[in-house]
């Protein structure tokens, strides 16, 4: 028998669908997927991507959060997550690259 690679989801996703009273297939068509897949992920001997992670979170009205999943996703992926907080802002320096007089320049000659 082969231990869950993902234990807290595997777990929610079966209480999920006991909830719900349906049977894996019931799930996994509900999910869009089939019930070999379906099944595997609720076992916790398949991990998913963030984007099926984010679509079993909204099919399971947040009942599986992407979290759940343990995946450690790329900065650039989560930033395609809004994840309501804001980052501080980074103190920066601002270097001009014209050159600054150091007199005022004398105006051209009246005529």
């Amino acid at each position: 028998m082969r231990h869950s690679v993902i234990p807290r989801a595997s777990r929610l996703l079966y209480r999920w669908r006991n909830r719900k009273g349906w049977s894996q297939t019931d799930a996994a068509a509900h999910i869009g997927l089939d019930q070999a897949r379906y099944s595997q992920l609720e076992r916790g001997v398949r991990k998913v991507g963030l984007e099926w992670a984010i679509r079993i979170e909204q099919r399971t009205a947040k009942e599986v959060p992407v979290q759940a999943w343990s995946v450690k996703f790329s900065k650039a992926s989560k930033a395609s997550r809004p994840t309501g907080k804001k980052k501080p802002e980074r103190a920066t320096e601002v270097v001009s690259e014209a050159p600054v007089a150091s007199e005022p320049s004398a105006a051209p000659p009246e005529t």
